[in-house]
C-alpha cells in the first residue's frame, strides 16, 4: 500500500513538472512571437504569439485552480450543522476559538464568549478527531466552556462526532472516560447537571465487565480515578441519582473484578489509598441500597 502511494506521488510529481514545463514553454513561445512580430511588424507571428498565449492561460488555470482552492481552505474551514448543511468559518476564529477552550481561566472564557456570540456556528466545527468546542469543555473540566457551546447551539451526542466513534456512543459515555482519567471538580457536579437537563443520552457503547451503566462508571470513576473520594465526587453521584441512575446490579468493586481484566498498578494504590475512608464507607452505602 505504501509502494503504490509512492508510486502515484511520484506520478504526481512528473506530471506536475511536465505541466509547468509546458505552461512555461508557451509563455516564452508567446512573448517572443510577440515581441518579434510587433519588431517585424507580421500579423502571423502576432497571431501565434496569441494562440501560444492561449495555450499557456488554459495550462495555467488548473495552477491557479488549485492554489486558490488551498487558499481558501487555509482561510476558511468548513463546518456541519446536526441537520447536515454545512458553511464556512474562519481558521483564525476556529484557531482562537480552541485556545480559549483548552486554557479556560476567565479572561479567556470571556473572550470565547464575545467569540461566539460575534459567529455561533463555530460551536458546529469539528477537527480531525472529530472534536468541538463542547468536548474540550467536557475534557478539561469546564462547565464554563460546555455551557457557552450550549448557550450557542451545541448539543450533546451530535452524529457529526459520535457517528464515526468506534469507542464511545455519547457524550456522556465520552465524559465519563476522562472522569475515569482525572480528579472531579465542581465544575464536573456543574457539567454533570446540564447533560441530564439537556437530555444527554445514557447509552454506553462498550458496558464493562464491572458496570453496566452510566450510574456504575460514574462511581467507578469516583472510586479509582486518583486517591481519594471527596465530598465533591460524592456530589457529583448524587447527581445521577437525582436523575434516576441509582443502581448497577453488575457493578464489582475492583478486588471482585474477574483476573482476565488487567488494569495498571496506579489503579490498585488508589483503591488502597480510599480503603477505610469515611467517604470511601459512604459512597459503598450508596452502591449497596
Amino acid at each position: 500500500m505504501a509502494f503504490m502511494g509512492m508510486v502515484f506521488a511520484t506520478a504526481f510529481v512528473v506530471i506536475f513538472i511536465i505541466h509547468i514545463s509546458t505552461m512555461t514553454l508557451f509563455f516564452s513561445l508567446a512573448i517572443v512571437l510577440k515581441i518579434v512580430g510587433k519588431l517585424k511588424d507580421s500579423k502571423k507571428l502576432k497571431k501565434a504569439g496569441t494562440v501560444f498565449l492561449v495555450l499557456g492561460i488554459l495550462f495555467a488555470a488548473p495552477i491557479i485552480a488549485f492554489v486558490l482552492y488551498f487558499a481558501f481552505q487555509s482561510i476558511f474551514w468548513m463546518v456541519t450543522h446536526p441537520d447536515g448543511d454545512t458553511e464556512y468559518v474562519r481558521s483564525r476564529d476556529v484557531s482562537a476559538m480552541w485556545s480559549y477552550a483548552e486554557n479556560p481561566d476567565p479572561d479567556s472564557i470571556k473572550a470565547l464568549e464575545e467569540l461566539l456570540d460575534k459567529d455561533s456556528r463555530l460551536v458546529f466545527w469539528h477537527d480531525s478527531n472529530r472534536y468541538s468546542v463542547l468536548d474540550i469543555g467536557l475534557q478539561v473540566g469546564s462547565a464554563d466552556v460546555v455551557r457557552l457551546a450550549l448557550e450557542h447551539g451545541a448539543i450533546f451526542d451530535n452524529p457529526e462526532r459520535y457517528d464515526h466513534m468506534a469507542y464511545v456512543s455519547t457524550s456522556m459515555d465520552y465524559y465519563l472516560n476522562i472522569c475515569v482519567e482525572r480528579s472531579i471538580t465542581e465544575d464536573d457536579v456543574k457539567i454533570a447537571e446540564m447533560m441530564f437537563e439537556n437530555n444527554a443520552s445514557t447509552e454506553l457503547k462498550r458496558p464493562r465487565d464491572y458496570f453496566s451503566n452510566v450510574f456504575g462508571k460514574a462511581v467507578w470513576a469516583v472510586l479509582y480515578n486518583d486517591d481519594a473520594v471527596t465530598d465533591t465526587e460524592l456530589e457529583f453521584i448524587r447527581v445521577f441519582i437525582d436523575n434516576g441512575y441509582s443502581s448497577d446490579t453488575d457493578f464489582l468493586l475492583l478486588e471482585d473484578v474477574p483476573s482476565n481484566n488487567h488494569f495498571t498498578q496506579e489503579y490498585y494504590d488508589n483503591a488502597d489509598s480510599i480503603a477505610g475512608t469515611d467517604n470511601y464507607k459512604r459512597l459503598l452505602a450508596i452502591i449497596c441500597k
